[in-house]
């Protein structure tokens, strides 16, 4: 039992080292990318929540909270511990409900072995429309963002969501095997 749950503290702590790092690197190297500070054209992060939802499910929710969590902490100024909870539960929440959601039609396989090009474009796409969307209109609503601004908003993030997404998903399709061994599963 004690061996159980400190292999999800290693895997808590693995995935928000991850995130947290490629936040940081994201930032620095598609800079010439970045729409307004909480919202890039290419998103590598939003990619790896979806790794590593793919890869272990509700056992990658907290790592993903806590490496969103620290990113926003660490290196957003201004903004609000509320709003910073709401983006890091959705960036946790959403990739894994969308696993779920399309393992349920399209079954990814234990070993992620039915991961094709075409469940990679269908899971990217709908994992980007959904968190966009949410993402926009928490603007929106709670922040007061305009009503141009929700539409930019919305499609500035889901182009990089989507971007992110497939680049990963693709990297774990053509290197599953390499990768689950690596990760040991």
């Amino acid at each position: 039992m004690i061996s159980l749950n400190f292999k999800k503290y290693k895997l808590h702590l693995f995935i928000s080292a991850v995130y947290f790092i490629l936040y940081v690197l994201n930032n620095n190297f598609f800079s010439i990318l970045t729409y307004k500070e909480h919202i890039h054209f290419i998103y590598l992060p939003a990619g790896m929540r979806f790794f590593f939802a793919a890869i272990y499910r509700e056992d990658a929710w907290v790592g993903i909270f806590l490496g969103s969590f620290f990113a926003m902490v660490f290196l957003f100024e201004n903004t609000s511990i509320l709003s910073i909870t709401f983006y890091a539960t959705l960036s946790a929440t959403v990739p894994i409900l969308t696993i779920y959601a399309f393992d349920s039609f399209h079954p990814l396989g234990n070993q992620l072995e039915n991961l094709n090009l075409k469940l990679i474009v269908s899971l990217a796409f709908v994992y980007a429309v959904t968190y966009s969307f949410f993402y926009a209109l928490y603007g929106y609503y709670i922040l007061g963002t305009t009503l141009s601004n929700f539409y930019r908003d919305w499609i500035a993030t889901f182009v990089g969501d989507l971007t992110g997404s497939m680049i990963f998903l693709t990297i774990l399709a053509s290197q599953r095997h390499l990768i689950l061994k690596f990760l040991r599963i």
